[in-house]
């Protein structure tokens, strides 16, 4: 869509502030608050054929243990292919974890109890036929990394789960969903 450019003392229509304001970036669709210390949690209505892409933030979360958070799209048991980077802050350390045909797929590492986990990632694709995209950059635990993962099946998602890595539960914090708006 053309940016239309407004001039001093010219008339703005409804018709173009409904327009404009429709078709502007992200659009929020959910918030869900983690009660209780479950193991993983699941959101479901995220995805739809409204969006194509999607950004999806995980604020303030507490992890019991200190291990990584995946995500896993609706009920898939495979198809999960990607890696994840992180490097120390003090140079000390840095590696990579890969996924190959798994049921889940890295996101970043967490602070286990020590600490708040937050991060922000995007995901591609997850209600068309298409792969599912993910792709984020995080810090946690003293690391800074980033994660990209893809699930390769055709399958149109509408939930996702976020979980842990090893046997830890998350108490607190939100996870929300927001959609790349279509021109």
């Amino acid at each position: 869509m053309a940016i239309k450019t407004f001039t001093t003392g010219e008339v703005l229509t409804t018709a173009d502030t409904n327009t404009y304001l429709a078709n502007s970036g992200l659009v929020y669709i959910k918030s869900q608050t983690i009660t209780g210390t479950p193991t993983s949690v699941t959101i479901t209505g995220a995805f739809s054929s409204t969006y194509d892409d999607y950004k999806i933030i995980l604020t303030g979360i507490v992890p019991s243990a200190t291990d990584s958070f995946r995500i896993k799209f609706g009920s898939m048991t495979a198809n999960g292919y990607g890696s994840m980077y992180y490097d120390q802050y003090t140079g000390a350390a840095t590696a990579t974890l890969r996924t190959n045909n798994a049921a889940s797929n890295y996101l970043s590492l967490n602070q286990g109890s020590a600490g708040v986990t937050s991060t922000s990632f995007d995901v591609t694709g997850p209600n068309t036929t298409n792969y599912t995209n993910v792709y984020g950059m995080w810090y946690g635990r003293g690391f800074g990394g980033w994660a990209t993962s893809t699930v390769m099946d055709s399958t149109q998602y509408t939930s996702f789960t976020i979980l842990t890595d090893g046997a830890g539960t998350i108490s607190g914090g939100m996870i929300s969903v927001y959609g790349y708006r279509k021109a």
